[in-house]
């Protein structure tokens, strides 16, 4: 028969620092050989001291881990030892022995503080200090397994986590560092909110969100209260929105500030026009079919031009009335399409062509395109100029 083997201590209470060394007998139903330390798997302290006492019998010793409550655990594995009839000895029942040599204070790594109370027998009392940034989740696991009071100066997690704030471990001057790489930015500014300390974000790569919800972030970020953001990508939630605080947006990213859900865009013709450029260059990125108002007189022939051909939607004009000059393209190209009917005099300072001077007086409302007299065109036919009037020319 294979041989049996049992595994016994001296100790039956729990391993302090009064007595640290705990002895193990290890016992053989029959005689055997070839058994040795290494044949122990030993967890929570250091094995030493091996002594065949006899065929049957032998002893060791494990200390304990200093500071540490975690069980001292021995198992034998199956053929560990030999009989004479090379029959090969079964697996031991698990020896386990409870530790405390902690002095009623316990502190380390949240890892290595939650691997601890996962291996040991008993409710700690004392007090305990989590030495690096620990998650909720490690907290929690600390918090629920000792009575005593629990510090800790720091936490990382994910940034829904972390403003999800189960437990309110994120309080007081707590330094939290966001763990994840794709962060929606309302997440981002509860977070930022819970505590006072610096909420470090080096991590995030993509930054979803509101126009207000971004913009809040970066200016966290720039006040220091937020540290780390500067190269996101940037993918925005809202439909609609102010040019001026798409512009400031893109200046606090180096990564693309993603557009695409913008159906609406506003501002002044300068600011409107600036993003269109942005989306052009790829800095902004999902602009093209929006409907924009322009809030401020139409100062630039063309600004209005490039704003025109960036986007399909309808464009209106909430000043029509102020005098406008530019080129023949550039007045072409800005009043032509779903352009709110300019009213104000229109004049044309470059060379062109009748048709194209049609175009632009088409797009005005009282025919008051007027060509430069330093201007020159051709192409005049009767069907054409007679739908334009040029005037002092």
């Amino acid at each position: 028969t294979n041989p049996t083997v049992t595994i016994t201590d001296d100790q039956s209470g729990k391993v302090t620092d009064a007595d640290s060394t705990v002895e193990y007998q290890v016992t053989f139903s029959e005689a055997v050989t070839g058994f040795a330390l290494d044949d122990l798997s030993i967890v929570g302290g250091t094995g030493s001291n091996f002594v065949a006492v006899s065929s049957t019998l032998y002893t060791f010793d494990v200390t304990a881990t200093d500071d540490s409550i975690a069980d001292i655990t021995v198992d034998i594995a199956g053929s560990a030892a030999i009989d004479a009839n090379a029959n090969v000895s079964i697996v031991a029942t698990q020896a386990k022995q409870q530790v405390d040599r902690t002095d009623g204070t316990l502190s380390g790594t949240a890892a290595a503080l939650v691997t601890q109370f996962n291996n040991t027998g008993f409710s700690y009392s004392g007090d305990v200090t989590v030495t690096d940034a620990a998650t909720i989740a490690q907290l929690t696991t600390i918090n629920a397994e000792t009575t005593g009071t629990v510090t800790y100066s720091a936490m990382t997690d994910t940034a829904s986590n972390l403003a999800t704030n189960t437990g309110s471990y994120v309080t007081g001057s707590i330094a939290v560092t966001v763990s994840d790489s794709t962060v929606s930015a309302s997440h981002l500014n509860t977070v930022n909110g819970l505590t006072t300390a610096a909420v470090n974000a080096a991590a995030i790569t993509s930054l979803t969100g509101s126009l207000s919800d971004v913009q809040t972030a970066y200016t966290a970020n720039t006040a220091g209260t937020i540290t780390g953001l500067g190269n996101e990508a940037v993918t925005l939630t809202d439909t609609s929105g102010a040019a001026s605080d798409l512009n400031t947006l893109n200046a606090e990213t180096s990564g693309i500030v993603n557009s695409a859900s913008i159906n609406t865009l506003t501002g002044t013709l300068s600011d409107v026009h600036t993003a269109y450029t942005a989306n052009t260059a790829g800095t902004i990125s999902g602009l093209g079919n929006e409907a924009v108002t322009i809030s401020s007189t139409v100062s630039s022939a063309s600004s209005l031009a490039g704003i025109n051909t960036g986007t399909s939607g309808d464009i209106t004009l909430n000043d029509t009335s102020a005098a406008l000059s530019g080129t023949a393209t550039d007045l072409q190209s800005g009043l032509s399409g779903n352009v709110t009917t300019y009213t104000g005099n229109v004049t044309v300072t470059t060379s062109t062509n009748v048709a194209m001077l049609k175009d632009i007086n088409d797009a005005v409302s009282d025919f008051k395109t007027c060509a430069s007299k330093s201007a020159s065109f051709t192409g005049c036919t009767a069907d054409v100029c007679s739908s334009v009037i040029l005037v002092s020319y």
